[in-house]
């Protein structure tokens, strides 16, 4: 069988593609959970919210069920800009526990992206040493504060934690789709964290020291994109002396809920993607590389099999997607046994098929599409200002 670029391409990739799940999946297999050990830091607990009155009551009670210490740490809720009863209700808990704290954003900043500029007044006004940030949708489970805190020794200044979307539909196709994705990169996060390079990280569970934040300029060099309060920071942390670690442990999780319509899933992931051309180079090469493979995977592969008149050929181009197919689904069982999260496997075969395509059609979209950002439409980034 002759090979051309194309299919050299493709062996070449599938290979090193699958060895690096491989090593992935060994080291994420045997990394170590963070301990349980009483902390003496006081901690401040943000939560950005806009317009968010059906979930920041539930995030709320989730936060005060929490295992670690209540006199050492404060929820810090900012309102941004919200026109519903957020505020009203974070109000009625102020009334029953000091813990918590209301800070209210009623403008746009002309230089920083809505999300930051709200986390960023937070911050400012955190007594904590350790900043821990969650969204209003999310519900911490009892141990996730503890444990995420527990992961901080004096050389890491971020920690990076799992908040899985729990489909509400157990058959779901849609639901679990996303579920599993977000698995798959909780697992490349936590995996890259045993070899001391975490690669990505969410704002659904995320913790960082104030000091390694105020180190980098907090959100200064990244304000003006949309998105990345959470990756683009952790790009920053790690250009430092900081070590980053993930937080594994029982009852450490903040869940969260798929989107509610598909139109908002394609928003968010739109959003998500938007945040690739900010990465590192290394990073942006990375995924242009997996995004081209993908993209073959979809057009090049398909058409090459209904064409080829030998069945050598068609073995060939089976061959590469088996070899795909193996890597992916070895790091999906590891990071399904180490979350606890065995039964989003049963939609692999469905997911698998559909994931090249949706690799190739959102990583596009992402770059030069626009999406919008709670009840405001955004380009790609902001420039001169927020639209």
């Amino acid at each position: 069988m002759e090979l051309n670029g194309f299919d050299i391409f493709l062996i070449l990739f599938v290979s090193g593609y699958t060895l690096i799940l491989a090593v992935f999946s060994i080291g994420f297999l045997f990394y170590r959970p963070a301990g349980f050990g009483r902390q003496k830091d006081f901690v401040s607990v943000l939560v950005a919210a806009r317009d968010e009155e059906e979930h920041i009551g539930a995030c709320i009670q989730h936060l005060l069920r929490q295992t670690y210490p209540r006199d050492r740490f404060e929820i810090i809720i900012i309102d941004d800009r919200s026109t519903d009863k957020t505020s009203s209700l974070v109000k009625s808990y102020q009334e029953k526990y000091n813990a918590i704290r209301l800070i209210t954003v009623t403008e746009l900043s002309p230089h920083m992206a809505p999300k930051k500029h709200a986390l960023n007044e937070g911050i400012k006004a955190a007594k904590g040493d350790i900043i821990v940030c969650t969204d209003a949708d999310c519900r911490p489970e009892e141990n996730w504060l503890t444990a995420m805190v527990s992961t901080f020794d004096p050389g890491v200044g971020m920690v990076v934690g799992y908040s899985p979307i729990e489909p509400k539909r157990t058959y779901s196709i849609f639901e679990n789709f996303i579920a599993l994705d977000s698995l798959a990169l909780a697992s490349v996060a936590a995996a890259s964290s045993a070899f001391g390079k975490t690669i990505t990280a969410t704002g659904r569970s995320l913790a960082y020291r104030k000091k390694a934040f105020d180190e980098v300029g907090g959100f200064s060099r990244i304000a003006h994109v949309v998105s990345g309060d959470d990756d683009l920071l952790l790009g920053l942390v790690r250009q430092t002396h900081w070590d980053i670690r993930y937080c594994l442990g029982e009852k450490t999780l903040a869940g969260t809920d798929p989107p509610p319509s598909f139109g908002k899933f394609v928003n968010q992931k739109i959003r998500q993607a938007s945040k690739g051309r900010y990465y590192g180079y290394k990073m942006i090469a990375g995924l242009t590389l997996f995004y081209v493979f993908n993209l073959m995977m979809i057009t090049y592969v398909p058409m090459k099999m209904l064409v080829s008149d030998t069945l050598t050929h068609v073995l060939f181009y089976a061959m590469v997607w088996a070899i795909k197919l193996s890597g992916d689904f070895l790091l999906l069982t590891v990071g399904a046994f180490r979350f606890g999260r065995w039964r989003y496997l049963m939609f692999y075969p469905v997911v698998a098929l559909l994931h090249p395509l949706y690799i190739s059609v959102f990583g596009a979209w992402g770059f030069f599409g626009k999406f919008q950002w709670k009840d405001t439409v955004q380009n790609r980034l902001i420039k001169s200002g927020i639209s």
